[in-house]
């Protein structure tokens, strides 16, 4: 008899505890929905600071400095309300900031200069090839 009530009183205690899982997941996403722009906020702040050593200051310091657009093409943010930070990956120094798609270019290419000037030349010789087409 012992043995049904400890199953009983276990079986009670895992549902009570599915039941408090529930309840905790159901406040999370009421929070997240009823304040996403606080929460991508904070993400920011967050991540400018753990990646790239800026404050948030710091970073409307650059986007002011620019006129809020691209170091590279002067465009606005592409796809993002926000422009990237790009930085030196050997030495972590931030360079400036820029839309996805200059971020992404250079990514691509190699952000040295070696590797961009290589790049450029191999680019421009292909599209030579077709330049009266």
């Amino acid at each position: 008899m012992f043995g049904h009530l400890d199953a009983s009183v276990i079986q009670r205690k895992e549902i009570e505890k599915e039941e408090k899982q529930r309840r905790t997941k159901t406040r999370v996403r009421t929070y997240e929905k009823l304040n996403k722009e606080k929460i991508a906020h904070n993400l920011l702040v967050r991540r400018l600071k753990v990646e790239y050593g800026l404050t948030l200051e710091q970073f409307q310091s650059h986007e002011d400095m620019q006129g809020g657009v691209c170091a590279i093409c002067c465009g606005p943010p592409v796809t993002r309300k926000r422009l990237d930070v790009d930085h030196n990956h050997t030495t972590g120094r931030v360079r400036g900031l820029l839309c996805s798609n200059c971020n992404t270019t250079l990514g691509r290419v190699g952000d040295t200069y070696e590797d961009l000037q290589r790049w450029t030349t191999q680019a421009l010789s292909y599209l030579y090839q077709d330049k009266d087409g």
